[in-house]
């Protein structure tokens, strides 16, 4: 994961990242289904496009886990 979040902005191709409306996350997992299930679909956490554009999802430790992180991001693009 740290190789990951490592790699620039710049180097990431938009057709090899998922478009954020098709993540889908399976709510009938334990948490940590749910996590290896969504790394083994998308490869890379940290990147996803929205109307064409890609995002790269930053998370600093402040105690909040990387699901209220993500679903932060989520609420706040389709507020």
């Amino acid at each position: 994961l740290n190789k990951l979040e490592q790699i620039n902005i710049a180097e990431i191709d938009i057709n090899s990242i998922p478009d954020i409306d098709e993540v889908k996350i399976s709510r009938k997992q334990n948490i940590n289904e749910r996590i290896t299930e969504f790394l083994i679909d998308y490869e890379n956490p940290y990147f996803f496009k929205s109307n064409g554009k890609i995002i790269k999802i930053e998370f600093s430790n402040n105690n909040r886990t990387a699901e209220e992180c993500i679903s932060s991001v989520i609420s706040d693009l389709y507020q």
